[in-house]
């Protein structure tokens, strides 16, 4: 057993939030690459966007949210990814070896985070918007998720001060595709648990299956 913080976050976003999973082929299998992902995920992430692939205007780059039988969902690595922009902003960690630093040093769960609107899980996007000759899958503002983020005590990046001030900065910076224009949130909710008793191995495992 390890002691463990854990933060639990609600995020509701106030503009529509763009996906970024690219339908195409070459772009998908690239963007497969760049993630290592399983084969088996990769089977089905292609299995999902076929019939969608065969009705698309060719001269227009589709990208979607992740999908499964239940649904969209934001990939946990996502919001890791979310975190190592603003700590490099904060300029408390640095470049090298980045994507692995953050990855071993937290885990975030559930792995596939479901948005939530009207009090019912969003289980295909609302519409495909169109930004520079791309079209983008988006959710429509007033969306939820909620996700927690466990790390050891004795992490030095990972604060309480540090995990706050990247949610904060990220309510300006937009989540997803386009974050200049898109995907803005407002914190619902942020909690802060000290000293847990958990297996941080076995919360890794859970974040891998």
């Amino acid at each position: 057993m390890n002691l463990c913080n854990k933060f639990s976050i609600e995020l509701e976003f106030i503009k529509k939030v763009l996906g970024g999973i690219p339908v195409n082929s070459t772009d998908l299998e690239r963007w497969f690459n760049d993630k290592n992902i399983d084969k088996d995920i990769r089977e089905k992430i292609l299995n999902f966007r076929k019939e969608r692939d065969e009705k698309t205007d060719k001269n227009l780059k589709v990208f979607n949210w992740a999908k499964d039988e239940s649904g969209i969902y934001v990939p946990s690595t996502h919001i890791k990814a979310h975190m190592r922009d603003k700590l490099l902003a904060m300029d408390v960690i640095k470049e090298t070896n980045i994507r692995r630093k953050v990855s071993l040093a937290c885990v975030v769960l559930p792995k596939k985070i479901r948005f939530i609107r009207d009090g019912r899980f969003v289980t295909n996007g609302h519409g495909y918007e169109k930004v520079k000759n791309n079209l983008h899958e988006y959710v429509e503002k007033e969306s939820v998720i909620f996700f927690e983020i466990y790390v050891m005590c004795d992490s030095e990046i990972f604060t309480n001060d540090n995990i706050r001030k990247v949610f904060e900065m990220g309510q300006f910076g937009g989540f997803g595709s386009f974050r200049e224009l898109y995907g803005n949130y407002k914190i619902l909710s942020f909690e802060y648990t000290k000293d847990c008793l958990l297996n941080i191995e076995q919360l890794q495992e859970q974040e891998k299956c």
